[in-house]
């Protein structure tokens, strides 16, 4: 298993018309004209420690994993320990964590 750790990644919350939820986050490729794409990803927290709603954390531990339903496979990010960085529950200042183009690796 590979443990996976990050500075900031904002989750959100998305609640379905029978009440039920997800969450989501967003990862970006920078294109070599200097734009940006953008994907989806499922995220998954243990039950009884997801975040209240939409915020910013600080990923302390994790691993990638997957589910079936239908002979489909799905693939998702299974966060063990969180911190919360802005939210609603708002535990470290935006001004402690800083990313920018620098930061890249290209």
């Amino acid at each position: 298993m590979i443990t996976i750790t990050a500075d900031k990644v904002k989750v959100w919350k998305n609640v379905k018309e029978d009440g039920s939820h997800n969450f989501t986050y967003s990862i970006a490729n920078k294109n070599i004209d200097g734009t940006y794409s953008y994907m989806t990803k499922r995220i998954k927290f243990l039950r009884d420690q997801e975040p209240q709603d939409t915020c910013e954390i600080k990923i302390n531990n994790a691993f990638q994993s997957f589910f079936e339903t239908n002979g489909t496979k799905y693939d998702y990010l299974m966060v063990l320990n969180y911190d919360i960085i802005t939210g609603p529950d708002k535990s470290i200042t935006s001004d402690e964590v800083v990313l920018n183009d620098d930061d890249l690796p290209f």
